[in-house]
């Protein structure tokens, strides 16, 4: 079985896999502008539910089928009445022109479907017309901002996933590289600009100047060979297992000194119109797990600390961030593992119940 070497622990491929997907969902979340649309979609998403009315689904198809094409009919009219009286569509029908309103209704609004029937009224005297209006209203104005959120959520996680799987595939970083990863960052946001700035730009809440538009491009070029050659410090050793743990720490600390350092400097530079921050991230856990150590987190939570090590250049207040968010990380795959171990040894021993019965 194939296995791979991080944090001083072997993992076999299925168990790395579960841990790397649920860290990716975790980085996707950790993206401001990510999690500015999902926070949107909940908010989007708890109005919905809020319309939503006991037993309704159930209710209607308790009905007739000659009611339920009656009620169905009837809300989609609703729907479009609404759609019309707030300029979406400009058809002019009456409620008893059944074709054209399921003709739009299929072409348009066909979406509204998984919602419509669970805010269906019902009261003592059966389906409450003017109840359900009201409902349907209130569904429309909701429905096309939750789908507006919605699209926008997934697809910058979208973005955001393949940007980062696409960065363990690679072997080296060169400045292509880091410009198809920042160009997949922000695939599907409607303004991008692909390549270096052209227009030179600020981090908010810092104090310091982002390098100059012209200059991106050789400061991009010094970053990366000084990164190469370890800023000019001693070559990183490669962990072996003959080292002690003294040893086997220190090497970690280099390599995240190492992280930490080129992090600051790429943020500093930040090299494009948008999207700095998450190619940024994306880099930094690219190279933590491609040197044998967990990837590391940065959520909301931490976001100002995280801005400050930036803002201040702290190099080594932001390398002992880095150990702690690994550790952390670590640690929860460690857990991962040991469920791995436990299944494995329970099912062995059912396994060996089966032979030895008779």
């Amino acid at each position: 079985m194939e296995k791979e070497f991080i944090g001083g622990f072997y993992f076999p491929a299925r168990v790395l896999k579960r841990n790397l997907d649920v860290f990716k969902e975790g980085l996707a979340h950790s993206s401001l502008s990510c999690e500015l649309f999902f926070n949107q979609l909940y908010l989007y998403e708890e109005e919905l539910e809020r319309l939503k009315e006991n037993n309704s689904k159930k209710l209607f198809q308790s009905l007739n089928k000659k009611k339920q094409e009656e009620i169905r009919n009837l809300v989609r009219f609703y729907v479009l009445y609404s759609a019309r009286y707030l300029g979406a569509i400009t058809e002019n029908f009456t409620k008893e022109d059944t074709a054209i309103i399921n003709r739009i209704y299929e072409e348009k609004y066909s979406d509204f479907d998984k919602w419509i029937y669970t805010i269906l009224v019902f009261n003592e005297n059966g389906f409450d017309e003017r109840a359900t209006y009201r409902k349907v209203i209130e569904l429309f104005r909701i429905l096309p901002n939750y789908k507006v959120a919605y699209d926008k959520a997934h697809h910058l996680k979208e973005d955001h996933l393949k940007a980062f799987d696409y960065s363990l595939t690679l072997e080296h970083i060169g400045i292509s590289e880091i410009i198809k990863i920042n160009a997949m960052v922000v695939e599907s946001q409607e303004e991008k600009e692909i390549g270096f700035k052209k227009v030179n730009n600020q981090i908010p809440g810092t104090h310091f100047k982002t390098v100059e538009k012209e200059l991106v491009p050789s400061e991009m070029s010094k970053l990366l060979y000084e990164y190469k050659h370890n800023f000019g410090r001693e070559e990183i050793l490669k962990k072996h297992s003959f080292l002690t743990h003294e040893e086997q720490k220190q090497i970690m600390m280099n390599i995240l000194r190492k992280e930490a350092e080129f992090h600051i400097r790429f943020e500093r530079i930040h090299p494009f119109s948008d999207g700095n921050g998450r190619t940024g991230r994306i880099l930094l856990s690219r190279n933590l797990y491609k040197q044998g150590l967990a990837p590391v987190l940065i959520t909301e939570a931490s976001m100002d600390k995280y801005k400050r090590f930036i803002d201040e250049y702290d190099i080594d207040g932001f390398t002992s961030f880095l150990y702690e968010n690994t550790t952390q990380t670590l640690t929860v795959w460690i857990a991962e593992l040991q469920r791995e171990k436990n299944n494995i040894l329970v099912e062995a021993e059912e396994l060996n119940r089966e032979n030895l019965k008779p």
